[in-house]
């Protein structure tokens, strides 16, 4: 599941433009250990928690075993927060960017439209 994540990031050559706008970024994964028959994967507790605080959902992307989340804040008319579950029966992925982010939010959400952003097996449902 850390390929989904990762396959937002472009290659070197495209990352300067990319990523001139972020400030910060904070990366967390944990093991994650689920039963074979484990009920199918819910909304994690702090996904719904930014919800509460005002955080907009972007994407949100679900399978049986494995789903994504991602969030973001608008702060003084510009997308200053992103926040990005990715979840499976394997691992935890949780990455924050901060910065002046809505070109960035914008591009990664246009190619993946265009299928050039995310290749992962999950499917776009919300």
């Amino acid at each position: 599941l850390a390929r989904a994540v990762s396959s937002l990031v472009p290659g070197a050559h495209e990352a300067r433009g990319w990523l001139r706008d972020v400030s910060r970024v904070e990366l967390a994964v944990y093991d994650v250990r689920a039963a074979e028959s484990a009920p199918p994967i819910k909304t994690p507790s702090c996904v719904r928690k930014l919800i509460d605080e005002g955080w907009e959902m972007a994407v949100c992307v679900r399978e049986h075993d494995q789903a994504a989340w991602v969030l973001y804040r608008v702060d003084d008319d510009s997308i200053r927060e992103v926040f990005v579950v990715a979840l499976d029966r394997d691992e935890l992925v949780i990455v924050k960017l901060k910065g002046r982010l809505e070109h960035l939010v914008a591009r990664a959400l246009s190619d993946s439209n265009h299928g050039r952003g995310l290749h992962h097996p999950l499917r776009h449902r919300t």
